[in-house]
Formats: structure tokens, sequence, C-alpha cells
């Protein structure tokens, strides 16, 4: 009895210290979400969003009615995304991708970074890198896309002619149906 006793208060000592463990473990990921500004990263994230739509419908060359329409529903989409996509609602599920896979000493470790003058030049610098990465991008799409677009039209006519093949086959296996149908 006096062994099972042990054993059990032994199994909670090990229960409390993982608990305690887990605490500090998401502290310190909560910690590096401080020092990195992550909350600042989804504002981030809205202002990118809202300048890849208007470079998007620079590129359509919309009549001033459908800029309209455009703009509208845009609008209703981005703040569809503001309410839904906000830091208070993504924190958890971040801090567990943190826990998940990071130790506690990583987690310290990068939050030291973080906030040595290097780590803390990266966060006020990351905004502008990835604006001008971003750009980037968008200009090796804008040379690829007129490529991009002979495929697109290639699959779309091979698609259409796959179709009208199926349809027309389909078709004399009917009129067969019809015919042995008739008395």
């Amino acid at each position: 009895m006096k062994r099972l006793l042990s054993l059990l208060a032994l199994a909670l000592c090990f229960a409390t210290s993982a608990q305690a463990d887990d605490k500090t473990h998401r502290q310190a990921a909560e910690d590096l979400m401080a020092a990195t500004k992550a909350d600042q990263a989804v504002n981030a994230v809205y202002a990118q969003m809202d300048g890849m739509f208007v470079n998007m419908v620079r590129q359509m060359k919309l009549s001033p009615e459908q800029l309209a329409i455009a703009e509208k529903h845009f609008k209703r989409s981005a703040q569809m995304v503001r309410e839904e996509v906000t830091w208070a609602k993504l924190k958890p599920e971040v801090i567990n991708a943190y826990v998940r896979l990071f130790t506690e000493d990583e987690l310290k470790q990068l939050q030291a970074f973080y906030q040595s003058p290097i780590g803390k030049k990266w966060v006020e610098k990351s905004p502008e890198l990835n604006q001008a990465l971003m750009q980037i991008a968008q200009a090796q799409i804008q040379h690829i896309l007129p490529k991009a677009q002979v495929v697109s039209q290639e699959m779309v006519k091979e698609l259409q002619a796959l179709q009208e093949k199926s349809a027309t086959d389909k078709k004399p296996a009917a009129d067969k149906k019809e015919k042995a149908a008739k008395p």
C-alpha cells in the first residue's frame, strides 16, 4: 500500500512538473511573439492585401462602373477578414505552433536574438523587406504572365475539345438505345 501511495505521489509530482513546464514553454512562446511584434504583423498583412488588390485592379483595366463593383466587393471581403482574422483569434494557435516546433530553450534563444540590436532592426525592417520581396515576386509574375495565359488558353481549348468529343460519343450510344427500345 505504501508503495502504491509512493508511486501515486511521484506521478502527481511529474504531472505538476509537466504542467509547469508547459506553462513556462507557452510563456516563452508568448514572450517571443512580443519581441517580434507578431501582433503588428496581422496589420501588415491587411496592408499587403490592400496593396495587392490595387495592383490587381490596375492590371485589369476596368471601366469606372466595373471598378466600383470590384471595390465594393473587395471592401466587404477585407472587412470580413479583418473581423474574423484577428490577433486575439490567431494568438492561441500561433502559440501552439511555436510550442510544437521549438523547445522552451530555443524560444528563449530566439527571444534573446530579437531583443538584441540586430534582432530589433530585423523586426523593424521586416515589413519593408517583405514589401520589397512582394514587389520582386510580382515583377517576376508579370514577366511570365503572357506565357501563363497562353498555357491557360491551350488548356481551355483542350478541355472544350474533350467535352465536345465526350458529348458526341454519348450521342450515338443514346441513339442506338432509342432504336433498340422501339419495336
